[in-house]
């Protein structure tokens, strides 16, 4: 491997790689700090474990964890200091190198628990999450089968017999529940349950910066910290109202035009994507400006 194309090669690799996602944007914030040479990040521009996890969006768990495993693969070449070294406030070193590509794990299998219900369960009420809600459909399926095509047993009266732990609220819940089988089974009603909304995490603004500008970053060789610095002051333009000028929806439409024609995102460059050319020559809208130099590293 030339040292002219080293630190080239390693993105390159990180590319075709299978490291997940985290691990893959550690690797490519890392790659903007290190020397294209040798890949050794200056002791100057050494991050630490708080400000990756900021660059990254992720938290500091996460990023110590994709750390480990990066330098388990041997992406990543840590240098530690001793407790000398400690006392004089260096900090660990770190070299970029072209690791193993990693594997794909298969999905585990995991075979479901075994969950006894008691009756302070049964009828307490209590909220499900999604997973508990699709863990217990096939008793509920079953239940609903119950009450609709079986009938009353031989020398029975027809009458359903409650088990002792019941309320009252508890048995007009099921009376309520079997008119609504009934109604179903002779067409005059829908499903009977409908399940719950899956839940979504808030997406952090770090997180939607880093999501846009890999956009551009993840087809083209690029500062991405330069990238993520035009993006935030996009994701940051408010129009006169104090509302977002830009939705998500343009801003990843005006990357993915600037990705397909290889041009070089600016403040320019993305506004020209999402708005189209301006009919005279103006210059940048008020309130949306050039980043912080000191936000990111390197230039375009």
């Amino acid at each position: 491997m030339s040292a002219e194309n080293l630190k080239w090669r390693v993105n390159r690799a990180v590319r075709k790689s299978n490291l997940p996602s985290p691990a893959r944007l550690i690797m490519f914030v890392l790659s903007d700090m290190a020397d294209a040479k040798t890949g050794v990040i200056p002791e100057k521009k050494t991050p630490s474990l708080k400000e990756l996890a900021e660059d990254t969006g992720y938290g500091e768990s996460t990023v110590k964890e994709q750390l480990a495993g990066l330098e388990a693969l041997g992406w990543v070449i840590r240098t530690r200091p001793d407790a000398h070294q400690q006392a004089r406030h260096v900090s660990t070193g770190y070299r970029l190198a072209v690791g193993s590509p990693g594997e794909k794990k298969a999905p585990s299998k995991r075979k479901p628990r075994a969950k006894t219900e008691t009756p302070e369960e049964h009828t307490g009420g209590q909220e499900m999450a999604p997973a508990d809600s699709q863990e217990m459909a096939p008793e509920i399926e079953s239940g609903g089968q119950e009450l609709t095509d079986r009938g009353p047993s031989p020398g029975s009266s027809g009458a359903i017999s409650w088990p002792p732990y019941l309320k009252d609220d508890d048995r007009n819940d099921r009376d309520d529940l079997k008119t609504a089988a009934d109604a179903a089974t002779h067409g005059g009603g829908g499903a009977l349950f409908e399940a719950p909304p899956l839940l979504r995490a808030v997406e952090t603004e770090n997180q939607k910066i880093n999501r846009l500008a890999r956009i551009f970053t993840d087809r083209h060789m690029a500062n991405y910290k330069a990238v993520a610095g035009v993006v935030r002051s996009a994701v940051r333009y408010t129009g006169p109202n104090g509302t977002p000028a830009y939705s998500d929806q343009q801003l990843a439409d005006g990357m993915t035009r600037l990705a397909d024609e290889g041009r070089t995102p600016t403040l320019n460059t993305l506004r020209i994507a999402i708005e189209g050319m301006p009919r005279q020559r103006r210059g940048d809208h008020e309130g949306f400006k050039n980043p912080d130099p000191s936000e990111y590293h390197g230039t375009f």
